[in-house]
C-alpha cells in the first residue's frame, strides 16, 4: 500500500508538471500534442491500475540454449560453428575475447535467456568459445531454478 500511495503522489506530480508543458507548447504543435498527451495519460492510467491491483507482468527475453548439449553433442576441438547452431541455436552476439592466459584471442558467441515477473526475475548467460572455429569450451552463469548445480558426492 505504501508504494501505490508514493506511487500515486507521483503520479500527481508528474501530471501536474505536464499540464504546465502542454500550455507552454499548447500553440505548436497542437494535434500533435494532444495525441501524445491522450496516449501518455492512457498509458499513466494503465499502470497506475496495474500497480493498484496487483496484476502479475511476466517478463521472458531470448531463447532457452539447450545446455545439455554442451555436454552430450558437442566436443571441444571438433565440433564446428555449424554445429554448435545446430545443438542451441543463433546466438544474441557473436564477439572475441582473451584472458591474461591466452596466447591468442578466441571467438564468443553469446545467449541469453531471462524469464520472470516484477518481484522475481532469473537469467541464463552461456558463453561459448571457439579456436580456429571449432567449439573449444563454454562458461554459463543461471540464476533459473532448473540449473542449479547438482551437489557432488
Amino acid at each position: 500500500m505504501i508504494m501505490a500511495n508514493s506511487f500515486l503522489k507521483f503520479l500527481l506530480i508528474y501530471l501536474s508538471t505536464l499540464k504546465h508543458y502542454i500550455k507552454v507548447f499548447q500553440h505548436q504543435n497542437h494535434r500533435l500534442l494532444t495525441v501524445m498527451v491522450k496516449l501518455l495519460m492512457i498509458l499513466i492510467t494503465l499502470t497506475a491500475a496495474t500497480q493498484m491491483t496487483g496484476c502479475n507482468i511476466n517478463i521472458r527475453a531470448g531463447d532457452k540454449p539447450n545446455v545439455e548439449a554442451l555436454e552430450t553433442t558437442l566436443t571441444q576441438g571438433k565440433s564446428s560453428e555449424q554445429d554448435v547452431l545446430k545443438a542451441l541455436g543463433t546466438p544474441i552476439g557473436k564477439g572475441r575475447e582473451m584472458l591474461p592466459f591466452m596466447d591468442a584471442p578466441r571467438d564468443t558467441w553469446t545467449y541469453y535467456y531471462e524469464e520472470g515477473d516484477l518481484n522475481d526475475d532469473r537469467r541464463l548467460f552461456l558463453f561459448i568459445f571457439f579456436a580456429n572455429q571449432h567449439f573449444d569450451g563454454y562458461m554459463w552463469f543461471s540464476s533459473l531454478p532448473e540449473f542449479k548445480p547438482k551437489p557432488t558426492n
